[in-house]
């Protein structure tokens, strides 16, 4: 219950029809989101579809989604309760208790993404709620000019070699494709880490590949499956190599938590530890690395499925000044640039992530 750990009189008085959304609401699947399908004509088919996804409200978020904004949630009734506060008998006198414990969070030290997960979970389970939460919703954006997100930095092209090459090194080579293509197609981790045999399509000469990404993020919010190409060889011969004797519903490469743990084991050691890097730095340092080849922000935009060239704008511009930030010191620049240097003459190919 979404609601569980708020107090008894709060629940009887305020958000009672929330409660009972948040459980209609419940995913009853399991840990994922079912895939999107094909509209049918064959209406059985069409039917039992339907059944195995569940309901119209199971398929508004993620299931990993509704798991946030119920303990987002559950926090929210906790403070009502710690401090004996009564939840507003109207939907409209909601917005201001909502604004008094977002206040609440910022002083203690809480993070933005709690107070906004409180407000959409509201929403979520109230969709009465839907633009009535003004004031609230105004604290947080004020918050997050205040406090800018601590985004991953993008990750240089000179460091993504030496990675390549240290993990080729190690006898990790399909864990070194994954890098560079996660780095050139502008992959989201989770993208990245999801890759299956059977979705690369290899032209008939090599010379390019198409990644179906199938039901991705942004596909899911613009009804449609994403793919992206690749457009260097020299990438799509290791491809090749990463997926060949896989069956086709095979992960290309490690699973999850492996892959993060290589991901960290190979920054730090190359001496890249204390900078910060995260695997979200490959899709961050492609883009940067394509605007700054291309200097076409409509093309960053289509190869990284952003919505909005805003959107994309912003990401742009933090990386480009966190690039011009990135500093090495001496023995740490002489490993990495090294290492890439070596990768470079493995595969004779210039240090270049794109073609242009």
């Amino acid at each position: 219950r979404s609601f569980k750990e708020g107090s008894q009189e709060a629940e009887e008085e305020g958000l009672a029809r929330a409660d009972l959304a948040a459980q209609s609401m419940s995913p009853k699947r399991g840990p994922g989101r079912p895939r999107a399908v094909l509209a049918t004509p064959n209406r059985a088919e069409t039917q039992l579809r339907r059944r195995q996804a569940g309901s119209l409200r199971d398929l508004l978020v993620a299931p990993r989604t509704a798991s946030r904004y119920r303990h987002a949630l559950e926090c929210f009734f906790r403070y009502l309760r710690q401090f004996n506060f009564r939840l507003p008998a109207t939907d409209r006198d909601i917005d201001s208790c909502l604004s008094e414990y977002i206040e609440y969070c910022w002083q203690s030290g809480e993070g933005r993404s709690l107070a906004c997960d409180t407000l959409s979970g509201a929403q979520w389970a109230a969709p009465a709620l839907r633009g009535l939460l003004r004031g609230s919703w105004a604290l947080c954006r004020a918050w997050q000019r205040f406090e800018l997100p601590a985004r991953a930095p993008p990750l240089p092209v000179i460091a993504l070699f030496a990675m390549a090459e240290h993990l080729c090194e190690a006898g990790q080579p399909t864990m070194a494709t994954l890098l560079l293509v996660g780095a050139h197609c502008l992959l989201r981790t989770g993208e990245i880490i999801g890759l299956r045999a059977g979705s690369i399509q290899i032209s008939s000469d090599g010379q390019d590949a198409v990644l179906d990404l199938g039901d991705t993020k942004g596909g899911r919010r613009r009804g449609a499956k994403e793919s992206v190409q690749v457009q260097l060889p020299w990438l799509v011969s290791l491809l090749r190599a990463a997926s060949c004797g896989k069956a086709p519903a095979e992960l290309v490469g490690p699973s999850s938590p492996n892959f993060r743990k290589i991901f960290d084991n190979t920054i730090h050691a190359l001496g890249l530890g204390d900078l910060g890097f995260r695997p979200y730095s490959l899709r961050r340092g492609g883009a940067t690395e394509l605007w700054r080849r291309t200097n076409n922000l409509g093309q960053v935009t289509l190869r990284g499925r952003w919505g909005h060239s805003s959107t994309t704008r912003i990401y742009v511009n933090d990386g480009l000044a966190r690039l011009a930030e990135f500093r090495l010191q001496e023995p740490q620049f002489a490993k990495t640039r090294r290492a890439a240097a070596a990768f470079s003459r493995r595969l004779r190919i210039p240090l270049e992530l794109f073609q242009t």
